[in-house]
């Protein structure tokens, strides 16, 4: 088995995967700018990189998508009377103390979770430690 230098490989990928990061991001910017939608076809039109190299990278299709759904989420000011304005801080508040309680529910999953993750390490350890063959007990009488 060849012992081959792959840090140049990685380096020439993380290079293009930034090169691709930023022509995404002037891209995304350009469009802004325009006031044009936020899709895969427009940044990849604009940028001159194609879709797939954008679906391959994932910060930018993960800012793709969430740009995306920005645009697609009905904008509530507008649609509720503007002259409101306590009726509006008072459903914001609502909406802050459900996704402050939706953020402790998360929080305690993830404790959980990593709880749960400590002790299958220790079970893998334990289950390793009993396969493992033993030397046998023997006793040396002269």
């Amino acid at each position: 088995m060849s012992n081959r230098n792959t840090e140049g490989i990685r380096a020439h990928a993380a290079s293009r995967a930034e090169e691709t990061r930023a022509r995404a991001e002037a891209a995304i910017e350009t469009l802004k700018g325009r006031g044009e939608r936020i899709t895969f076809a427009a940044v990849a039109r604009e940028s001159g990189l194609s879709r797939s190299s954008l679906y391959s990278n994932d910060y930018v299709k993960v800012r793709i998508q969430s740009l995306k759904a920005l645009e697609a989420a009905p904008d509530r000011a507008s649609e509720k009377s503007r002259g409101d304005g306590s009726r509006r801080l008072t459903e914001l508040a609502d909406r802050v103390r459900e996704l402050e309680e939706q953020k402790l529910m998360l929080v305690a999953q993830l404790a959980e979770m990593e709880l749960l993750r400590m002790e299958n390490e220790e079970l893998k350890r334990v289950a390793k430690s009993r396969s493992t063959p033993q030397a046998p007990n023997v006793t040396i009488m002269r």
